[in-house]
């Protein structure tokens, strides 16, 4: 089946889960599609291209954008709430003045989760202005 699992077989020949071939996560007992999240960004004024990632390490929605002026993460955050149930709101936000793009013009998923995620211990990152 087509399901968007990921799986293997162990050498007792039990299937084991492995993960979501999709953007699908597991975040507070809810099943939640980040895209859904990215759509809902996509409505708030003044966001230009918005890319959400689940940093897993810290158990943490992160929301990556692109803004034509100055926005701030409580207005986002309060823009969200309007439109998404409580457990789907990012608690991670980071204003960049572009989101890194792939060779196909898309946002590189991959980079950003390299460039903002790192194991809990490990040396911090420069922080954004407005992160």
């Amino acid at each position: 089946y087509r399901t968007g699992d990921l799986a293997f077989t162990n050498e007792r020949g039990e299937i084991m889960f492995a993960g979501r071939k999709d953007s699908q996560i597991k975040h507070q007992g809810y099943r939640i599609e980040l895209g859904e999240i990215e759509t809902a960004v996509a409505l708030l004024p003044g966001i230009r291209r918005a890319c959400v990632l689940y940093d897993s390490a810290r158990k943490q929605i992160t929301l990556f954008f692109e803004s034509g002026g100055e926005i701030f993460p409580a207005s986002v955050r309060q823009g969200l709430a309007q439109r998404l149930p409580k457990y789907m709101l990012p608690t991670g936000f980071h204003r960049l003045e572009n989101l890194p793009l792939n060779a196909n013009g898309k946002i590189d998923r991959p980079k950003l989760a390299q460039m903002y995620f790192r194991p809990p211990g490990s040396p911090a990152l420069p922080a954004e202005p407005d992160s």
